[in-house]
């Protein structure tokens, strides 16, 4: 009997044995992957749908302001009241990162966020007026999420809206990183 042959097979038999081992681990590994992404696209679509909701309210209390609000919406009636836009931005950026941080609880995400409006807003701060292109994290804009952020979801959602007596687009953008 030829030893060197018998020996041969069985390294071929454990190198397939192996190389399946490799292959099974594979696909689990990517299937979990994918179920992990389509998970978080999930939560991340829910959140966006829930985020706009409150924000696109009349909030609570109903004429809430910087002390007392539990949801910071936006509206009055079927427009952005100018007053509690103010009173958003002022949240959001006074006390930056912990009013950005707060305001994140405040409307039920855990997600970074950015929203904006077809044209700049119009935010006015003590004795003055400045427009905005939106707001949210710090630093971000319409045009540099994927730059300054490099985020591995990005959840684009939009609702329309009336803003100074005129029809407008409010876009909202959650992603994780």
């Amino acid at each position: 009997m030829n030893k060197k042959a018998q020996v041969w097979s069985l390294d071929v038999i454990m190198g397939i044995v192996i190389f399946m081992v490799a292959i099974v681990i594979f696909y689990v590994y990517t299937i979990n992957l994918s179920e992990d992404t389509e998970s978080k696209s999930q939560d991340l679509d829910t959140d966006a749908e829930f985020f706009s909701s409150n924000l696109l309210s009349e909030g609570s209390p109903r004429n809430w302001n910087i002390t007392n609000a539990l949801i910071p919406g936006v509206m009055t009636g079927v427009e952005i009241n100018q007053t509690k836009l103010d009173n958003l931005y002022n949240l959001t950026y006074s006390d930056y990162p912990q009013g950005y941080q707060r305001l994140i609880i405040m409307v039920g995400t855990r997600f970074d966020f950015y929203f904006y409006l077809n044209d700049k807003m119009t935010i006015n701060i003590t004795a003055s007026t400045i427009e905005v292109d939106g707001i949210g994290k710090l630093n971000v804009n319409r045009t540099n999420l994927q730059e300054i952020e490099n985020p591995s979801n990005v959840v684009k959602f939009e609702r329309f809206t009336v803003y100074q007596k005129k029809p407008t687009k409010l876009i909202l953008l959650l992603w994780d990183k």
